[in-house]
Formats: C-alpha cells, sequence, structure tokens
C-alpha cells in the first residue's frame, strides 16, 4: 500500500484564516478532511468510494466527533470556498491539487517525482516570483555515467 501524506502550510496553518475562521474543535475536523481527501482513491474528494459521499453523521463517527460539529465545519467551509459539493452531494477541497501537488502518485518512481517536483517550482517561481525571490533553484548537471565526471556545467 502506497504511502499516503498531505502537505500543510505551517505558517498558514498557524497564523492564518483557519484559526480565525474555525473553532478548535472544527480545527480538528479540517484536518482530518485533509487526511480523507487524501486516502480517497479521488484524491481531494471526501468519499467512501466514487460517487458515494460520506453523511455528516458517518464522518463524525469516523472521526469520533460530535455530528453538529462536523456540519459546523462543512458549513462554514462551503461558505469560505474551502470545501465545494458535487450535484450528488460528494465533498471536494478545492484547489487539492493546488497545494497537494507534491503527494507521491500511485505507480510513480522518485526520479519522475523529482522531475514533476522540479516543473512544478518552476512554474510556481514564474506565476509568484515575487515568493520565491530568495530560492535558488537546483542546477541540472549532464554527467558522464561511465567516469562519474561533469560533462557540461552550464
Amino acid at each position: 500500500m502506497p504511502l499516503n501524506w498531505i502537505k500543510l502550510w505551517v505558517r498558514e496553518s498557524l497564523d492564518g484564516s483557519i484559526r480565525v475562521d474555525l473553532t478548535p474543535a472544527e480545527r480538528s475536523v479540517w484536518y482530518e478532511l485533509l487526511l480523507l481527501g487524501a486516502s480517497s482513491r479521488r484524491k481531494g474528494y471526501i468519499e467512501r468510494s466514487e460517487g458515494i459521499p460520506y453523511k455528516p453523521a458517518e464522518i463524525a463517527a469516523r472521526l469520533m466527533v460530535k455530528v453538529a460539529v462536523v456540519k459546523s465545519c462543512i458549513n462554514k467551509c462551503l461558505h469560505e470556498g474551502r470545501l465545494m459539493e458535487s450535484k450528488e452531494g460528494t465533498l471536494f477541497i478545492t484547489n487539492w491539487a493546488r497545494y497537494q501537488s507534491g503527494a507521491p502518485r500511485v505507480g510513480e518512481t522518485v526520479k519522475e517525482r523529482e522531475l514533476r517536483e522540479r516543473r512544478s517550482a518552476r512554474q510556481l517561481a514564474r506565476l509568484y516570483p515575487e515568493e520565491v525571490k530568495d530560492e535558488v533553484e537546483p542546477r541540472v548537471l549532464k554527467v558522464d555515467r561511465q567516469t562519474g565526471e561533469v560533462i557540461d556545467k552550464q
């Protein structure tokens, strides 16, 4: 079974709108909704199986919290745009792909993931240059496979 993990932005989690908009119990539900989204076959969806949504009572039982807390969290997150709901009632975490883009994909090799992450970092640097101006992109060097010597230093 592949290892599932999620990204959490530390500063935004500690000082961002989640802390202001949600109570401590609702924040707990929000973070566990992220975990449910990561464990779903369709990443970012809060569902038992494809197209079959969890009911708030099922989420509450699974997370061992009161149904009222789950409903309150869901309603606030829908209102704030953190969650969206499909026609069949399946909850989806908005911007899942954007924030969880570095998560390993099923069947992906380490080399493929590193290449995808470098491409993603370059794209983000183009879109948000002010956010990454101090970060240095690693250089890719060409190396002779037999001797191990650097061919092109760029």
